[in-house]
This record gives C-alpha cells, sequence and structure tokens, in this order.
C-alpha cells in the first residue's frame, strides 16, 4: 500500500530529446501538453534549443507563460556545434578539461544555457560529468570540482539547482558523484539518475540505490546493455519491474522523466509515453 501512495503522485514529464533533430517551438510543446504532461526538460543542443538566440527563448518564454506545463529542467549542452560535436573534438563542452583555459571556455558556454533560467523559471540543470568513455583521473575530478562550484553558483542566482547525471564513463559513477556531492556538501547539489546509462555499467538497481538519497530527477529509457540506444523502456534490456520496486522504495521526492531517442519508430511517440506512465500507475496499484 505504502508504493500506492508514492505512486499516486509520480510526476511524469518527457525530454524534448525526443524532437532533438528539429527546432523546438509551440508546436512539440503544445503536443506534449495535449498529452498530459505538465512537466518538460529542454535539450540544449543548438539545433534543438539554440540558447544564444534570443527569439527562441522568448517565444519560448510566451509559451510557458501562457501553459500550466513548467519548465522541470534544462539538459546542459555538451556540444557547441548544430551537429552533435560532428565538427570535431573543439566542439565538445567538457567540465572535466585539466587545462584551464578550455575548462573556463566549456563553463562560460553553459552559462549560456543556463541563462534561459532567467527567462523560463526552471527548477534543474542537468550537468554531465566528463564526456562518454571518458578514463578516471584526479586532476579530472579537481576540474570538475572547480567547475561545478562556479556552476552551481551561477545556477542558484537564476533559481536553479544543479543535478549531476550519471554518464557512461569512469568518472560519473555513482561513488564519484558521491564523493563530488560529500566533497561540497551543497544542500541544493543533486543528482539526476539515468537509467539506460546505469544499464551500461550493469545492473541499474544498485547504482540507482547508491544514488536514490540525492536524486531529484530521471532519465529513463532502454538499451541493449551496450549502446545508448534511449529506447522506451521495455524495448531493451532493463528489468523494469526490479528497477520500479527499488524506486517506489525511495523516501525522496522526484520526478519521473521519459529522456527517448528521436526518432522511436513510434507513430505518436508523445501519447505512447503517457500511456506507458498509466500502464506504470496500474501495475503498480494492482
Amino acid at each position: 500500500a505504502h508504493s500506492c501512495g508514492i505512486l499516486g503522485k509520480m510526476r511524469r514529464a518527457l525530454s524534448t530529446h525526443m524532437f532533438i533533430r528539429q527546432r523546438l517551438g509551440s508546436a512539440i510543446l503544445d503536443r506534449v501538453a495535449q498529452a498530459g504532461f505538465r512537466h518538460v526538460e529542454i535539450f540544449c543542443a543548438r539545433q534543438h534549443l539554440d540558447y544564444q538566440n534570443r527569439n527562441q527563448i522568448q517565444d519560448l518564454a510566451a509559451w510557458f507563460a501562457g501553459n500550466e506545463v513548467k519548465l522541470h529542467s534544462i539538459h546542459l549542452p555538451m556540444y557547441r556545434d548544430e551537429d552533435w560535436g560532428k565538427s570535431g573534438p573543439q566542439s565538445r563542452v567538457s567540465i572535466t578539461e585539466v587545462d584551464k583555459p578550455r575548462r573556463i571556455e566549456a563553463v562560460d558556454e553553459i552559462k549560456r544555457a543556463l541563462e534561459i533560467a532567467e527567462s523560463i523559471p526552471c527548477t534543474y540543470a542537468i550537468l554531465h560529468v566528463g564526456v562518454t568513455d571518458e578514463a578516471y583521473s584526479p586532476k579530472k575530478m579537481d576540474a570538475a570540482l572547480w567547475s561545478v562550484e562556479h556552476l552551481r553558483l551561477f545556477a542558484r542566482n537564476r533559481g536553479t539547482s544543479l543535478l549531476l547525471e550519471n554518464t557512461p564513463n569512469e568518472l560519473s559513477t555513482p561513488e564519484n558523484l558521491n564523493w563530488l556531492a560529500h566533497e561540497m556538501r551543497f544542500p541544493d547539489l543533486g543528482f539526476c539518475f539515468d537509467a539506460g546509462h546505469a544499464r551500461m555499467a550493469g545492473d541499474p538497481v544498485p547504482a540507482w540505490e547508491q544514488m536514490a538519497p540525492l536524486v531529484r530527477s530521471t532519465h529513463l529509457h532502454d538499451n541493449d546493455g551496450f549502446k545508448d540506444e534511449h529506447l522506451f523502456p521495455g524495448e531493451g534490456s532493463i528489468d523494469w519491474d526490479a528497477l520500479h520496486k527499488a524506486m517506489l522504495a525511495a523516501a525522496g521526492d522526484f520526478t519521473w522523466m521519459l529522456e527517448i531517442h528521436d526518432p522511436s519508430g513510434k507513430e505518436d511517440p508523445v501519447t505512447y509515453a503517457w500511456d506507458l506512465f498509466e500502464k506504470w500507475e496500474a501495475k503498480a496499484h494492482s
């Protein structure tokens, strides 16, 4: 019965990652709202949301001002270019750059995205620690501490809290994220638990349990255990019954956010996402 009470309040949310190849505007947000979602995460990839384009930000701000949907979070940029970093290594944005001028450049780029919160109130900003497959080094962890300290203050001044995400690399394992959080001791610094990334490192349940006390939001998606496919839950190799059970047992207050690949292959992926939440709730209540 305990889990039913929590699930009754399951905060359902959708990331615009589903439309990453399209320019984000009111038509996409209207679809999300019409399906029933009241919380959304915007993915800051410049081909989708160009956070340096005042007009696009103002259009989105006007849409949010006129709708019940809240901007729950923004996913901070991983690349400077409009093509997922394909223009070359210089387009990568990483807070773990050991070279200080490059690290300052990366932090400045991320600050430009955080400025969205000046126009659209936003609760959280999701930050990667390092890039995919990056190897561990103490110097990189020190660089991450420096970057997070600067970005956290910049975000706080705009009413937003930083959430660190577990990504497929040696720097942002649950252990290392806990180390970062412990070193900093900022009560507003939390985690975003990414189920798909946890699966690539093994079983998501122990990863969830290590991160749960500081989890404020999630990225829910599935994969084969090897590739970061961002499939709908149930289309990959995650044991969702086991993961849900662990998530429902957690005492914390967190958002259930689907972060699905574009294109998902579904005729209407937004409605499919809403229906998936309906099924999850029915199952938990049964």
